[in-house]
């Protein structure tokens, strides 16, 4: 499949099948192999300015998709409830810097045992590393790393037990 450059992302589902998601025409996108060929879909419409896409793709197959928002100010998870795709505001990130560009630049998605999914992400204003959750009826937001300019290039995943674990430089 045929992108627009930005930044992708790869996920797997348990088949062994690719999901990628990207901002392309119309908003977040996201494509999955089919057959010899790929299927891409529409995830979130009208986001114009997109920094770091990221997805998983959880065990019954739904794919989750988190990005930052740079006209919103808004850490965003998008995820596909039978055939339509739904959309949320998981944090909403302060920038000191009024320069959307410097605001989050590294995020990371994964799917607990349960199913929940969780956004690791780095704040270039605070210079830290964070992690929103989502426990069934209201999500945390917590700091993982404030030691100054933590964060970046992080990934996120959960062991069998369902503690995170999240990899970055620091």
């Amino acid at each position: 499949v045929k992108i627009e450059p930005t930044w992708d992302v790869i996920g797997m589902v348990g088949t062994g099948s690719p999901w990628i998601s990207y901002l392309g025409t119309g908003g977040i996108r996201v494509a999955h192999r089919v057959g010899g060929g790929w299927q891409s879909e529409l995830a979130e419409a009208n986001p114009h300015s997109v920094m770091r896409t990221a997805i998983a793709v959880d065990h019954n197959g739904v794919p989750h998709v988190a990005y930052y928002d740079l006209d919103t100010l808004e850490l965003r998870h998008v995820a596909r409830n039978g055939p339509a795709w739904s959309g949320e505001a998981v944090a909403w990130v302060y920038n000191w810097l009024w320069n959307p560009s410097y605001t989050v630049a590294a995020t990371s998605i994964a799917i607990d045992p349960a199913g929940r999914p969780a956004i690791a992400y780095y704040t270039f204003a605070a210079m830290d590393l964070h992690l929103a959750r989502w426990g069934g009826s209201a999500g945390t937001d917590q700091t993982i790393d404030a030691g100054g300019d933590a964060g970046l290039g992080c990934s996120l995943a959960f062991d069998p037990t369902g503690a995170p674990a999240v990899s970055y430089f620091a």
